[in-house]
């Protein structure tokens, strides 16, 4: 099926938010080949090939954006990936799994393209795009395409990897509720909610679900034991091993017989009204197909009904008639098995709300016991059973009564369902009628069903539909509780990290568990628990699965944000410290532009009503409240500047918005005209006594999400916050009579904003040691040592993993480009050599700048060397000053 001259070099997931859509993506990078950079019109005919086969096509808008409008295009003449990518569209509308967005681009000319297409089935969508290609293709060279094979293994494909109707049924519902639903272990285990207000379903079984009673009631025997003790109406029977002992059974109950695996589902292995030692040998043989043990119980005669029950509460009733067809004195058996599986409510499996009746052995063998064979013609009116058991999974019909029923029955199911624990069950129950009072109907308790089906309620044959997923979702989550912790996120060139530990400081001190991610690892609830740069979509995952989570605080990158989207749906508080230069070339990024797109994909999931932080020192990161999508969710915005007299702060003050600024030294909250001291710039350590402005600026940003948390011990636990608090990010130490200062500066803005913090520290002469990443551009590495030759002597150092460059060829751009600056470079080898080499050099009086790979390294060495860790030079040289 796959085309033979179009080739896909990628197709890839993005499940969550991205910068293509909101919704989950497919993002395909393809080259055309001969189809490269030429138009459709090219090949005559090929327009009516493709509406041809696909007439949907007319309907699809396009850019005129309006129905027709791809016509236009594909008359004028258009290009094929354009073309492909619609074509994918609309088969995924014939699958049932139709997408509304689409969106092609030219990668490299002439033929590399990249095609982004919305999905709801990953797999099915997918195997589409291929499809979509080949068809295309197929149609350009004149050949045939069959389409039936392409949907039929489409929709296997859905069935075979998409969640079953009663997943489906309580993800929607909570969906409905703005519940997060995040997959576990898909198709049937997801995660309700975050943190620790997270819940767990698989299909209808919960977290709350008691283990000892789903094993209760998958043991027939000791349910109806359990239910017997409980003075409960069940029928007699016992659990047999043996055709032997199955005998002796039907010796002593008499019959009719109903036999059944002592730990079966769904009807499978079940045989009723047997009433022969021969029948009873077949029957029991039947049921050991599916278990060791066998239940022989008296057959109870009536209808077969299913109740529902959440939490001890009927919330469902159903009357269920086994697969059958009624006979019109024309059609075969056969005929008429076809015919009734016409029924557009009929598919395969649990896909659609019944099930197809199919001829197989035991409905064989079901109409030879009532004179039939599938090519028999019955009366007309005549109803030929095709099955002995109701359920839906067998082509049963299920009819809603959950209104009909009496409270006596309503209390005798409902008490069932409290005896054997579940808080989520299915009784089945036998009677004559729901209608009428226990001793007249007759009622029955059949079995106890841990993971019920639910289809039947939501999509009954006859009667009103009952929201069955809602109430398993209520259950878990009551109306007036919430289903999510607060969720920070915070996105930027520099500053991310340093801002994740400050919010997640302050909140662990006010007594709550915090997971955070960053670019060092993940914590939670105080223990680092993965290390390693954990700043994209499966380290908030990790956060926002445990259950021992109360706040969530995300560092979020570009790079997770491109490959994989967001983690999460929606945050409370999102936060972009700023955007400089940096990653350009990376990921088809050119300009800053380009990053800006990327990192505004965080305050745009910001719920309605929640906070977005700008930097209005930043002009990038103040147009983040320009943007349409940003702005559509109407956040509050929240504005910080190290300057009292940003022009950006001052309007957005005097007309009513909060904003945070440095005035004399204190960072102050404004509103109006009324301004709040708030904390002294030396008041928090990790700000080295306001040397490092950088910062403060950091801590503005902080104090901005806290107030939006009403965390009411910010002021306080900020001053707690020690460099040690934030490993590589402004670690000061003191060797002898000299300081060591590490931090992760890996960018032109961030090493300038470095040594204007060191330049505010008293000392004779500044040293450094810089490396870069080897993924950044040549244009800026060198802009990088440009920044670098404001300091007096600079070391160069390696990353321990070049990023796919040659070793040395970034330590020799930046000795080139600090030359052009008239900086010498001293030495070029591995972190640990350059410090060394560094601290050998090192003076009194000197400072000592490390732009670290791992932190780790540099502080052990800095250690090694006798470094002890100190708050500031400047406190430093005065208490030296004093003696």
């Amino acid at each position: 099926m796959l085309s033979k001259k179009i080739r896909f070099e990628t197709i890839r997931a993005i499940p969550g938010p991205n910068v293509h859509s909101h919704q989950p993506v497919l993002t395909a990078v393809l080259d055309l080949g001969p189809y490269g950079a030429r138009e459709t019109c090219e090949w005559p005919g090929l327009n009516d090939r493709l509406t041809a086969l696909l007439p949907g096509l007319a309907l699809h808008h396009c850019a005129a954006g309006r129905p027709g409008g791809l016509l236009e295009r594909l008359e004028g003449g258009t290009y094929f990936g354009h073309v492909i990518e619609h074509v994918a569209l609309e088969l995924s509308d014939l699958a049932g799994i139709g997408s509304n967005f689409g969106r092609t681009r030219l990668i490299e000319e002439p033929s590399r393209y990249r095609i982004v297409v919305a999905y709801r089935c990953e797999a099915g969508m997918h195997f589409l795009l291929e499809a979509a290609a080949a068809l295309v293709e197929a149609l350009t060279e004149e050949q045939e395409f069959e389409l039936d094979p392409i949907i039929a293994e489409t929709k296997r494909l859905i069935s075979a990897n998409e969640p079953g109707p009663s997943t489906t049924a309580i993800l929607e519902a909570a969906r409905r509720r703005d519940i997060p639903v995040t997959p576990i272990a898909p198709p049937s285990v997801w995660q309700l909610g975050y943190g620790s207000r997270r819940e767990l379903i698989a299909a209808s079984v919960t977290s709350r679900s008691s283990g000892v009673s789903i094993d209760l009631a998958s043991a027939k025997d000791e349910t109806r034991m359990v239910l017997a003790a409980a003075g409960l109406p069940v029928p007699e029977g016992e659990l047999v091993r043996s055709v032997r002992e199955a005998r002796a059974a039907m010796d002593r109950l008499g019959t009719p017989l109903a036999v059944k695996p002592a730990d079966g589902n769904q009807g499978k292995g079940v045989t009723l009204s047997v009433c022969s030692k021969s029948e009873l040998h077949r029957a029991f043989d039947c049921a050991c197909e599916f278990g060791a043990g066998v239940v022989i119980e008296r057959f109870i005669t009536g209808d077969d009904f299913r109740f529902f029950i959440v939490d001890n509460t009927l919330v469902a009733a159903s009357k269920r008639t086994p697969a059958h067809v009624i006979g019109d004195g024309i059609h075969t058996i056969e005929e008429l098995v076809e015919i009734t599986n016409r029924d557009p409510r009929r598919g395969d499996g649990h896909d659609a709300p019944l099930t197809r009746l199919r001829l197989t052995g035991p409905a064989v063998s079901l109409l030879a016991r009532a004179g039939y064979t599938p090519g028999s013609v019955p009366d007309s009116g005549a109803h030929v059973m095709l099955a002995q058991s109701a359920n839906l999974s067998t082509g049963g019909s299920a009819a809603d009564v959950t209104d009909d029923v009496h409270p006596e029955v309503r209390a005798m199911v409902e008490r069932a369902a409290r005896v054997i624990g579940l808080d989520v069950c299915g009784i089945d129950v036998v009677a004559k009628s729901v209608c009428a009072p226990l001793a007249e109907s007759g009622a029955t308790v059949i079995e106890v069903n841990a993971a019920p089906g639910i289809r039947m309620h939501e999509h009954p044959s006859v009667g009103l539909p009952r929201a069955a997923g809602e109430a398993i979702v209520d259950s878990l989550f009551a109306r007036d509780e919430p289903a999510r912790i607060p969720l920070v996120a915070v996105t930027g060139t520099n500053g991310k990290t340093t801002t994740v530990r400050m919010i997640a400081h302050v909140m662990s001190e006010c007594g709550c568990r915090v997971g955070y991610t960053t670019t060092s690892g993940i914590t939670i609830a105080g223990r680092e628990v993965v290390r390693g740069d954990c700043t994209g979509p499966l380290s908030a995952r990790t956060v926002l699965t445990d259950p021992g989570v109360d706040v969530a605080v995300l560092e979020t990158a570009r790079g997770g944000i491109v490959r994989s989207g967001l983690a999460w749906d929606w945050c409370d508080v999102a936060v972009v410290t700023n955007v400089t230069a940096d990653h350009i070339g990376q990921d088809g990024i050119a300009d800053v532009d380009d990053l800006a797109h990327i990192k505004a994909v965080v305050p745009e999931r910001v719920r309605a009503g929640g906070t977005v932080v700008l930097n209005a020192d930043d002009p990038v990161s103040l147009g983040m409240r320009d943007r349409e999508l940003v702005r559509r969710q109407n956040p509050t915005f929240v504005l910080y500047s190290l300057s009292p007299d940003n022009p950006a702060i001052i309007e957005h003050v005097r007309r009513g918005g909060l904003g945070y600024s440095m005035i004399d030294d204190w960072m102050v909250e404004r509103r109006g005209t009324h301004t709040q001291r708030l904390l002294h710039i030396s008041d928090v350590p990790a700000t080295l006594g306001g040397a490092l402005l950088y910062n403060v600026e950091n801590t503005l940003a902080a104090i901005a999400v806290l107030r939006a948390l009403d965390a009411s011990c910010a002021l306080t636990a900020l001053r707690t916050f020690e460099p040690s608090n934030n490993p590589g990010r402004g670690e000061l130490y003191e060797v002898g009579r000299a300081h060591v200062f590490l931090d992760y500066g890996h960018n032109p803005a961030a090493i300038e904003s470095v040594h204007r913090g060191v330049a505010r520290m008293r000392v004779r002469q500044v040293r450094c040691v810089l490396g870069v990443p080897g993924d950044r551009e040549d244009t800026v590495i060198r802009d990088c040592a440009r920044a670098a030759s404001t300091f007096d002597v600079v070391y160069i150092r390696e990353d321990i993993d070049t990023r796919g460059r040659p070793p040395g060829q970034v330590a020799n751009i930046l000795e080139e480009e600090l030359a052009r600056s008239r900086v010498a470079a001293r030495g070029t080898g591995t972190e640990r050599q350059s410090v060394e080499t560094a601290l050998a050099d090192l003076g009194d009086d000197e400072l000592l700048v490390v732009f670290i790979d791992d932190d780790s390294v540099a502080a052990q060495i800095v250690v090694e060397a006798g470094g002890r860790p100190v708050h500031s030079v400047l406190h430093h040289a005065n208490a030296a000053a004093g003696q």
